[in-house]
């Protein structure tokens, strides 16, 4: 009979407890993990107010970057952005961003109509564009900021890719992705150091100035030159040109650095410059589906011609010239590091395709427990446009990102590691 009671209460505390532990975790909104389901947070991050030293050099550099985004397409932009959005740039919200050690490193900068990331320490602003910010929808304990067009954030006490949440980063991969954050904010900081006229923050504020973007073509006759590559981002799935053969090719996971090549030819045989593309693609129009389009065929010739792999620089150089040799193009392209050359090609009227980042690594998959050694960072975007500092010294390039539906990003130039630039005769 005692044993009865004792049993009893023991079951009874033991329910109790179950009980408690229930609604504190239905209270909390918290899911424990079941197999190898994986711990979200269940909201975003807070919002909060940017610092101020910060707001004069966000401003800048968005209302500069709003003006080369939209410049081919319209006139006069800067005027309006700063009548229409003036609460949002002298206030504006942000999210904090930080390293994988948990060190605040940046801000994600709200905008009316984009976003901007700032360096909380340099002022320095990675990146712009016209866009949701990159962790829209994110449910997150924090949002770690990596590299343009990389980026991550812990939950449940991993590390994971945005958009890529069934892949935990291990360990390995999170110390090396630290490395590499250094290695920008080192490089942020030479640029800096040989920058002649720093703290020019606000000029654009004040006197909004077209001749601080440089695009490949600026005057009327050549206008489809300079908006070809707006012309195509942004707009759906393929973009405003995609008239039936021309479709954006598709990134197979590890391609894009062939999207990039592929954006490259099409716009010398599309704009009329140069042909670029041989006749026996036309055997692949019209197009019922990506899959089956001439842009797809180009882009899946090349790939094939890098042996079937992920091209670093050094590979695309090599692709190309592979190409343009076995077509009898005449056209030549050559590696070159950091952002070195870039200005120069855009200067004669040539996009480039840059580099940002290198970054390899090892991932856990969470499904099989495997570890994957791979290149688990680095993208490859066409460079078509760039934009000076009041005093001319060179600050950002403007990108297609090579992701369909997605706007022109503008990015700074320390965050490039190499690019590949491409002469082509007559041009």
């Amino acid at each position: 009979m005692i044993y009865s009671k004792t049993f009893k209460a023991i079951f009874a505390l033991v329910l109790v407890a179950f009980i408690t532990i229930c609604a504190i975790m239905f209270c909390m909104q918290i899911s424990p993990a079941v197999g190898n389901d994986i711990p979200l947070a269940d909201s975003e991050p807070a919002k909060t107010a940017l610092p101020d030293n910060l707001k004069a050099a966000a401003a800048d550099s968005y209302l500069t970057g709003r003006e080369a985004l939209t410049a081919p397409l319209h006139t006069d932009v800067a005027a309006v952005a700063l009548s229409e959005n003036t609460s949002t740039f002298s206030d504006p919200e942000s999210y904090p961003l930080y390293d994988f050690n948990g060190n605040l490193t940046a801000y994600c900068v709200l905008y009316d109509d984009g976003y901007s990331i700032i360096n909380s320490t340099t002022e320095t602003v990675y990146e712009t564009a016209l866009s949701k910010n990159p962790y829209f929808g994110v449910n997150a304990d924090k949002y770690i900021y990596i590299s343009p067009l990389n980026y991550a954030y812990q939950s449940g006490g991993n590390y994971y890719f945005v958009g890529n949440n069934d892949v935990v980063l291990d360990e390995q991969a999170v110390a090396y992705l630290q490395s590499k954050w250094e290695t920008l904010v080192a490089r942020d900081l030479a640029t800096i150091a040989e920058d002649e006229n720093t703290q020019v923050k606000s000029v654009a504020l004040a006197d909004p100035d077209m001749s601080r973007i440089h695009l490949l073509y600026s005057d009327t006759a050549h206008i489809i030159h300079a908006s070809y590559f707006f012309l195509i981002a942004g707009s759906g799935s393929y973009g405003l040109l995609d008239d039936g053969d021309w479709t954006f090719p598709n990134n197979n996971g590890t391609s894009c650095a062939y999207v990039a090549m592929t954006m490259l030819l099409q716009y010398y045989e599309r704009t009329g410059l140069h042909d670029m593309i041989p006749s026996s693609f036309d055997n692949y129009l019209p197009a019922s589906s990506v899959s089956t389009s001439k842009t797809q065929a180009i882009h899946n010739t090349l790939w094939n011609m890098g042996g079937g792999s992920f091209a670093m620089t050094d590979k695309i150089v090599s692709v190309f010239n592979d190409y343009f040799e076995k077509y009898g193009y005449g056209a030549k392209a050559s590696y070159n590091a950091l952002y070195s050359g870039m200005k120069g090609s855009i200067d004669n009227h040539r996009p480039a395709i840059g580099e940002i980042g290198y970054y390899k690594g090892f991932l856990w998959n969470s499904t099989d427990g495997s570890f994957t050694t791979k290149y688990i960072s680095n993208h490859q975007v066409v460079v078509f446009a760039y934009t000076t500092k009041s005093s001319g010294i060179l600050q950002n390039f403007v990108c297609h990102t090579g992701w369909g539906g997605y706007d022109p990003l503008v990015i700074n130039k320390a965050a490039f590691f190499a690019n590949t630039e491409v002469t082509v005769p007559g041009v």
